[in-house]
């Protein structure tokens, strides 16, 4: 969550018509996005541990279809 909480910060800070341009608006982004996908991945496994299995595949399917729809260009 820190992670796609900075990464969102640095969208904000670089925004795409600085004199920077749009490559560290786009990085920091695709950082923010894979940490939301990314989240409920690495949730998954804690509550398989619990006892919590369809939590558990819910979590992992929601982590890896947003993962895979960000990479087919959602």
């Amino acid at each position: 969550a820190y992670v796609s909480a900075l990464a969102t910060l640095g969208v904000a800070a670089t925004p795409l018509d600085s004199s920077l341009g749009g490559m560290p608006h786009a990085a920091a982004a695709g950082l923010s996005y894979a940490a939301l996908g990314a989240m409920p991945i690495l949730a998954s496994r804690p509550l398989m541990r619990r006892g919590r299995g369809v939590a558990a595949l819910a979590s992992l399917t929601a982590g890896a279809g947003r993962l895979t729809a960000k990479a087919w260009g959602d």
